[in-house]
């Protein structure tokens, strides 16, 4: 697999597509590097306490809010940065990129696990209640419609209610 990117003018150029079984080869060690980060830094934010989400928790209580609502801002800190970098092309601290898509991606998994315990189910629960695509009902603020192929300037013209 060889992924090289180079940048001329702010523009990116993929000189060599990443094939599927190098992909999944790719996400496989990606997965086993995100647990084990998980492991080393979830023993230092679990405060010594066998809850895995103890961290949230505590935090929740001294702001008076919710675990996940926690759980979010930690999220949002690292896709602010990741934001960055796609606009920008520049790491602006010492973590590396790959660093902040990793924690991204395991403060999602501290935001499912904390929801599918708020809920009382475990994943197979959850899976089976909701369909992968959604359910919204009149009091939710998501609202899904389906258009057909539309233009920018169309779906531009779409209220928003």
């Amino acid at each position: 697999m060889a992924i090289v990117l180079t940048v001329t003018n702010q523009c990116k150029y993929w000189i060599n597509k990443m094939k599927v079984k190098d992909f999944f080869k790719w996400a496989d060690e990606e997965f086993k590097i995100e647990m084990e980060l998980m492991r080393v830094k979830g023993e230092e934010y679990t405060i010594s306490n066998e809850d895995k989400l103890k961290n949230f928790k505590s935090i929740a209580d001294r702001l008076e809010t919710t675990p996940s609502e926690v759980a979010m801002v930690y999220l949002l800190k690292h896709m602010d940065s990741i934001r960055n970098y796609v606009l920008n092309g520049v790491e602006a601290s010492d973590e590396s990129i790959s660093g902040r898509i990793r924690d991204a991606r395991n403060y999602l998994m501290l935001l499912h696990a904390i929801i599918l315990e708020s809920k009382g189910l475990d994943e197979k629960e959850v899976d089976e209640k909701v369909p992968w695509f959604g359910v919204t009902n009149s009091s939710s603020p998501l609202r899904f419609t389906m258009v057909d192929e539309i233009t920018m300037d169309e779906a531009s013209e779409i209220e928003c209610n």
